[in-house]
């Protein structure tokens, strides 16, 4: 079984939060899911997914999900 891992290593030079993912009516902070653009080194825009800007970058790097971390612009 070969497996594909994709990882993005390139720096991060801007992150902002967006909305929520499901537009979650109540909860504390840490346990709303948002979206996240991210713009890198090389001028591209991503989105990606997390609770906070740490997951955030951590679920862009991990970069192995096309349906939460991909390329918009």
């Amino acid at each position: 079984m070969i497996l594909k891992e994709k990882f993005n290593k390139q720096d991060i030079k801007n992150i902002v939060r967006m909305k929520k993912v499901w537009g979650q009516e109540v909860g504390n902070g840490e346990t709303e899911l948002y979206y996240y653009h991210i713009i890198d080194v090389l001028n591209r825009k991503w989105q990606t997914i997390g609770y906070n800007v740490s997951d955030a970058i951590r679920v862009f790097q991990n970069g192995s999900d096309d349906k939460w971390t991909y390329i918009i612009e």
